[in-house]
């Protein structure tokens, strides 16, 4: 993250982060795939390693987790 998005001075609703602090975003996503899983993503996509999915899919699942219980709770919010 830069030092203008880190400040809140940027006008854009996107945030960027290097492939490094993307990676450490997964914070407490737990990682549930087994080796059997991983064997059936690699049948439908291309080679997929269990460090790629840690660096770059987990933070993502982590995103969608947290953008799933936010509008959950704006829809409680709006129904009470």
């Amino acid at each position: 993250m830069n030092a203008e998005q880190a400040d809140g001075t940027s006008l854009s609703p996107f945030v960027r982060f290097s492939r490094e602090e993307w990676s450490q975003l997964h914070g407490r996503t737990p990682l549930s795939l087994s080796e059997a899983d991983m064997r059936d993503l690699r049948r439908i996509n291309e080679h997929v390693s269990l460090e790629e999915v840690t660096r770059v899919y987990l933070p993502l699942s982590g995103l969608l987790e947290l953008r799933v219980v936010a509008v959950r709770n704006l829809y409680e919010a709006t129904r009470t």
